[in-house]
Protein backbone atom coordinates (compact mmCIF):
# COMPACT_ATOMS: atom_id res chain seq x y z
CA UNK A 1 0.00 0.00 0.00
CA UNK A 2 1.21 3.66 -0.74
CA UNK A 3 1.45 5.71 2.27
CA UNK A 4 3.73 8.29 3.14
CA UNK A 5 2.78 10.87 6.32
CA UNK A 6 2.03 14.59 5.10
CA UNK A 7 1.33 13.25 1.10
CA UNK A 8 -1.27 15.22 -0.37
CA UNK A 9 -3.84 12.56 -1.05
CA UNK A 10 -3.88 13.36 -4.23
CA UNK A 11 -0.28 12.57 -4.40
CA UNK A 12 -1.15 9.54 -2.67
CA UNK A 13 -4.23 8.43 -5.15
CA UNK A 14 -1.73 9.06 -8.11
CA UNK A 15 0.83 6.48 -6.25
CA UNK A 16 -1.98 3.78 -5.45
CA UNK A 17 -3.22 4.27 -9.07
CA UNK A 18 -0.08 3.26 -10.77
CA UNK A 19 0.76 0.16 -7.97
CA UNK A 20 -2.67 -0.70 -8.65
CA UNK A 21 -1.89 -0.89 -12.99
CA UNK A 22 1.34 -2.60 -11.85
CA UNK A 23 -0.69 -5.28 -9.98
CA UNK A 24 -2.50 -5.79 -13.24
CA UNK A 25 -5.51 -4.54 -11.92
CA UNK A 26 -8.48 -3.83 -13.83
CA UNK A 27 -9.60 0.14 -14.90
CA UNK A 28 -13.11 -1.39 -13.32
CA UNK A 29 -11.20 -2.48 -10.30
CA UNK A 30 -8.95 0.31 -9.53
CA UNK A 31 -12.22 2.65 -10.29
CA UNK A 32 -14.04 1.22 -7.58
CA UNK A 33 -11.22 0.33 -5.38
CA UNK A 34 -9.88 4.03 -5.38
CA UNK A 35 -13.17 6.29 -5.93
CA UNK A 36 -11.87 7.85 -9.39
CA UNK A 37 -12.96 6.89 -13.28
CA UNK A 38 -11.57 5.40 -15.74
CA UNK A 39 -10.47 8.83 -17.78
CA UNK A 40 -8.65 9.40 -14.47
CA UNK A 41 -6.98 6.43 -14.45
CA UNK A 42 -6.12 6.73 -17.60
CA UNK A 43 -4.54 10.33 -18.04
CA UNK A 44 -2.13 9.04 -15.05
CA UNK A 45 -1.12 5.74 -16.51
CA UNK A 46 -0.70 7.69 -19.96
CA UNK A 47 1.61 10.32 -18.46
CA UNK A 48 3.58 7.99 -16.13
CA UNK A 49 4.26 5.14 -19.61
CA UNK A 50 5.38 8.91 -21.12
CA UNK A 51 7.68 10.87 -18.78
CA UNK A 52 7.48 8.20 -15.29
CA UNK A 53 8.00 9.40 -12.12
CA UNK A 54 7.82 13.50 -13.28
CA UNK A 55 4.62 12.97 -15.48
CA UNK A 56 2.85 12.18 -12.01
CA UNK A 57 3.93 15.91 -10.79
CA UNK A 58 1.79 18.45 -10.78
CA UNK A 59 2.06 20.63 -14.06
CA UNK A 60 0.58 24.06 -12.57
CA UNK A 61 1.97 23.89 -8.61
CA UNK A 62 -0.48 26.23 -6.72
CA UNK A 63 -2.47 29.51 -7.07
CA UNK A 64 -0.56 32.48 -7.42
CA UNK A 65 0.36 34.51 -3.97
CA UNK A 66 -3.61 36.06 -3.36
CA UNK A 67 -1.07 39.21 -2.01
CA UNK A 68 0.29 40.15 -5.43
CA UNK A 69 -3.68 39.97 -6.71
CA UNK A 70 -4.72 42.09 -4.10
CA UNK A 71 -2.03 44.79 -4.71
CA UNK A 72 -2.44 44.44 -8.40
CA UNK A 73 -6.19 45.23 -8.40
CA UNK A 74 -5.67 47.72 -5.54
CA UNK A 75 -3.45 49.62 -8.01
CA UNK A 76 -5.90 49.33 -10.87
CA UNK A 77 -8.71 50.60 -8.63
CA UNK A 78 -6.82 54.01 -7.75
CA UNK A 79 -5.98 54.14 -10.89
CA UNK A 80 -9.39 54.18 -12.40
CA UNK A 81 -10.43 56.71 -9.25
CA UNK A 82 -7.77 58.95 -10.61
CA UNK A 83 -8.91 58.87 -14.04
CA UNK A 84 -12.40 59.46 -13.35
CA UNK A 85 -13.58 56.54 -14.59
CA UNK A 86 -15.33 55.53 -11.38
CA UNK A 87 -18.35 57.05 -12.98
CA UNK A 88 -19.44 53.84 -14.59
CA UNK A 89 -19.74 50.51 -12.71
CA UNK A 90 -17.05 47.70 -13.80
CA UNK A 91 -18.37 43.37 -13.07
CA UNK A 92 -16.20 41.37 -11.66
CA UNK A 93 -15.38 39.82 -15.14
CA UNK A 94 -14.23 43.00 -16.69
CA UNK A 95 -11.66 43.63 -14.06
CA UNK A 96 -10.50 39.84 -14.14
CA UNK A 97 -10.15 40.22 -17.94
CA UNK A 98 -8.13 43.51 -17.51
CA UNK A 99 -5.85 42.13 -15.19
CA UNK A 100 -5.82 38.87 -16.24
CA UNK A 101 -6.89 37.20 -13.39
CA UNK A 102 -9.98 34.98 -12.61
CA UNK A 103 -13.50 36.58 -12.03
CA UNK A 104 -13.53 34.34 -8.51
CA UNK A 105 -10.52 35.48 -7.78
CA UNK A 106 -11.70 39.34 -8.26
CA UNK A 107 -14.81 38.41 -6.38
CA UNK A 108 -13.04 36.72 -3.66
CA UNK A 109 -10.41 39.74 -2.79
CA UNK A 110 -13.39 42.64 -3.50
CA UNK A 111 -15.45 40.77 -0.72
CA UNK A 112 -12.93 39.92 1.80
CA UNK A 113 -10.70 43.24 1.79
CA UNK A 114 -12.47 46.77 2.19
CA UNK A 115 -11.52 47.13 -1.87
CA UNK A 116 -14.90 48.56 -3.25
CA UNK A 117 -15.78 48.10 -7.23
CA UNK A 118 -15.73 51.35 -8.85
Amino acid sequence: MAYAPGAKPRDTLKARLILALAEGKSYAQIAERLRTTRPTIARWKHRFLEWGIDGLKARHPGRKPQVKERARLANWLRRMSRTGKSAGRFSYRMIARTLGSSKSTVHRILRAGKLRKV
